[in-house]
């Protein structure tokens, strides 16, 4: 499997903001400050959405006054929006570059109290203040002004990569950080749940059973997810851990995504699953739009796939729901062989690849 295109960009930008970044592995990758930030020009090339938002929020912090990160990419319209909200928030100049076709932020004069509201509620760019917040000695008091907020999961998994307790931190419609200093751990990376059943789905086509550990707060939501795809899941739960075991027959149900019901990642097995027909529908989707000529088309609210699969297809660099759906076609027997380039699906959903691999559903 090539090295994630994502890791790679994002570790040349993190150089960009003078940190010193080398690589463990083909996915793990140490960093720790070296130089002076001397900003430049980020060009990510492929969909790299959770690098980004990160990169941008890093600069908030770490340029100095009139130096700045200019970020090459095509971002959807909110969040966009609110990565120039928070950006500025956290003291810098943020604004987006014409045609919506990426973002330049420019350090300012820094600050140690950071007071403001955020109208933004898609987690993730929380995590990313956060993350900067602390890397950089600040400390919050944010008033959130959302109808709703949505990746809660990913929100509470990644900052447990930090030591906290995103309670601690997220407290209703508050954003608070109070000891401003980053408290590192060494917890292996964590493993969506829509990572791992996605990376599972080939035992639909194959038949047999698969093993996972769960959060069981995730439990419910997996086992609607798994009859969508037509498997079945049986749980059994201690505490805050569920040992969940995959098989098929699962009874079929609609394909669905609604913002709230589902933390955005889950949209990637549901894409997954319109290989078997039918579509998804997604009124609040806006992760990813389709482009015109790819494999995947936005009508109505809905997700429909525009068939027409090439012989020996491969993931495109630029869409990560083109790749699961290419991924569900080898998982429902409607290829004979995983498409190339699946490292590009495992930059959204980490984990993937390895453990489908580990299953054996992929070689």
């Amino acid at each position: 499997m090539a090295r994630s295109r994502c890791i790679r960009d994002f570790v040349a930008g993190l150089r960009l903001l003078g940190y010193q970044a080398d690589y463990v592995s083909s996915d793990r990758v140490t960093v720790r400050e070296a130089d002076a930030p001397r900003g430049g020009r980020f060009a990510p090339r492929g969909s790299c959405t959770h690098q980004v938002i990160l990169l941008a929020l890093l600069a908030a912090t770490r340029l100095p006054p009139t130096r700045r990160l200019t970020i090459m990419a095509e971002l959807e319209p909110r969040l966009l929006r609110g990565l120039v909200e928070a950006a500025s928030v956290l003291g810098a100049r943020a604004w987006p570059l014409e045609g919506l076709r990426g973002l330049v932020v420019e350090g300012g004069a820094p600050r140690r109290l950071v007071i403001g509201r955020l109208y933004t509620g898609w987690l993730p760019v929380l995590a990313g203040v956060v993350y900067a917040a602390m890397l950089h000695g600040q400390k919050l008091l944010l008033n959130l002004v959302a109808p709703e907020f949505v990746g809660w999961r990913w929100f509470r998994q990644s900052l447990a990569l930090l030591g906290i307790r995103a309670e601690e931190v997220l407290r209703g419609t508050r954003l608070v950080l109070e000891d401003a200093y980053p408290r590192l751990t060494t917890a292996q990376p964590w493993r969506s749940g829509a990572a791992a059943v996605l990376a599972l789905l080939p035992i639909a086509r194959q038949g047999g059973k698969a093993e996972l550990v769960i959060d069981s707060d995730e439990a419910d939501k997996l086992a609607q997810l798994a009859r969508q795809l037509g498997l079945s899941m049986k749980a059994r739960c201690v505490g805050d851990v569920c040992e969940a075991l995959l098989s098929t027959g699962g009874a079929e149900e609609a394909l669905s995504h609604g913002e709230g019901q589902w933390d955005p990642d889950y949209l990637y097995p549901l894409v997954a699953g319109t290989a078997r027909g039918g579509s998804i529908r997604a009124p609040y989707y806006y992760v990813e739009q389709p482009s015109a000529d790819s494999l995947l088309h936005f009508r109505d609210s809905h997700i429909v796939p525009a068939g027409g699969v090439a012989a020996t297809p491969a993931c495109s660099g630029n869409s990560p729901l083109t790749c699961a759906y290419l991924y569900g076609l080898y998982a429902y027997g409607i290829l004979d062989s995983p498409p190339r380039g699946l490292e590009v699906l495992d930059d959204r959903l980490p984990g993937f690849v390895s453990l489908a691999q580990e299953a054996g559903c992929l070689l």
